[in-house]
Order: structure tokens, then C-alpha cells, then sequence
């Protein structure tokens, strides 16, 4: 199950500038790669691009441990 804080409520655009501000990990926001017509799908929706290194995936997650409700 996801903790609740750890999607976004409809706008994936906030939600990525939050991670990255608040955060400090960085994400996509989804709607960027649908078509205009079916941007609705992809508004609630982020992306995580995956490092090479473990290290860096390793501290993406002690980050994201800090979201809070």
C-alpha cells in the first residue's frame, strides 16, 4: 500500500516541484507524455527515472521516507 502523501492529489506538476523542493528527488511529471486529448490520464501520475549507482536509489528513498501526510 502507498502512503497516503506519496501520490499525488490530481496534479502530478505540484507534486514533482514538491519531491524535488521539499524532498530533493526528482520526478516526471506523467502528463508530459500523453497526447493533448488524453492529458486527464496522466495528470495525477508521476515518473522516477532509476539511477545506475545503488548508492543514489539508497538515498532517493531514505528522502522519500520523509513524506509525510
Amino acid at each position: 500500500m502507498r502512503h497516503p502523501a506519496a501520490r499525488p492529489a490530481g496534479d502530478g506538476v505540484a507534486f514533482a516541484r514538491r519531491l524535488i523542493t521539499e524532498i530533493g528527488v526528482a520526478a516526471v511529471p506523467a502528463v508530459s507524455f500523453w497526447r493533448p486529448e488524453n492529458a486527464e490520464f496522466g495528470e495525477s501520475k508521476i515518473r522516477f527515472a532509476f539511477p545506475k549507482r545503488l548508492e543514489t536509489l539508497r538515498a532517493a528513498v531514505e528522502r522519500l521516507e520523509k513524506l509525510q501526510p
